[in-house]
């Protein structure tokens, strides 16, 4: 099995992505611009905008930042207040911004192959019971957000410590080369 059916990369695979922080905006601009993907929709929490053929997703963040919103961006049509977008069809979904986003009212309703949780706790647990008895599989948020997790426990002893990034690689280097030379 490949990651979408029996294809092995992502090529114009089809992704929508719930929310366009820093998470789901990065996953979207890496998606479309490094691997070939089609960000055909992305929703937020005032609606939602789609273009099947693909989201111009740097222009639609400049959009965002002139406009406070992702609606009535020109590249895509607009469904204001409606938070049905993550049922529609696509490769991978991609929720990255709230908690329990699908649910045992919704679950039934997702038509994605792939659900990529890239945020803490997208799917309860019995919507994750439903998702996987009807085929659809998902990446619990533990594997795809770790990385995250990892930079940001760095960033946190970087603070309390109050030692650059640089000096901490210098000092492991520094022990590194110490038992080279001199043994344990």
């Amino acid at each position: 099995m490949g990651i979408v059916g029996e294809r092995r990369d992502l090529k114009g695979a089809s992704v929508i992505v719930q929310g366009f922080g820093n998470v789901g905006y990065h996953a979207a601009k890496f998606l479309s611009e490094d691997d070939g993907a089609r960000i055909i929709l992305i929703a937020e929490r005032d609606g939602y905008v789609a273009n099947p053929e693909g989201l111009a997703i740097e222009a639609l963040k400049q959009h965002q930042l002139r406009t406070g919103s992702i609606l009535g961006f020109d590249g895509a049509t607009s469904f204001a207040g409606d938070m049905t977008g993550l049922e529609q069809p696509c490769d991978i979904l991609i929720p990255a911004a709230m908690e329990n986003t699908i649910h045992v009212e919704n679950a039934a309703r997702i038509k994605a192959h792939l659900i990529a949780e890239a945020v803490n706790g997208p799917v309860t647990f019995q919507a994750d019971q439903m998702l996987r008895s009807g085929g659809v599989t998902v990446l619990p948020d533990l594997y795809v957000n770790a990385g995250g997790v990892v930079v940001s426990y760095f960033e946190w002893v970087k603070n309390l410590t109050h030692i650059p990034f640089g000096l901490m690689e210098r000092r492991r280097r520094e022990r590194r080369n110490h038992t080279i030379c001199h043994g344990s």
